[in-house]
């Protein structure tokens, strides 16, 4: 993976394979709150999961060489 973004090859298949692993580790905003400084700046704030679930509708809807080439979509 690391590879993969230092070359700039990270497509939607990865985005949505690690919103994946994210979503297993448990809510994102505990995650996030566990990161030195984020904590404090997330206070009051609160990270709607919806909005992770319809990102990955988005992606899960598109073709797989669309999700590799998103610029191949013509809108």
């Amino acid at each position: 993976m690391e590879e993969k973004l230092r070359k700039a090859q990270f497509d939607f298949e990865d985005f949505l394979d690690q919103m994946q692993q994210l979503k297993k580790m448990g809510p994102l905003d505990s995650i996030l709150g566990m990161l030195p400084g984020v904590g404090k700046q997330l206070k009051g704030m609160s990270l709607d999961p919806k909005v992770q679930g319809r990102m990955e509708a988005m992606i899960l809807s598109m073709t797989p060489p669309e999700r590799r080439r998103p610029e191949i979509i013509n809108g």
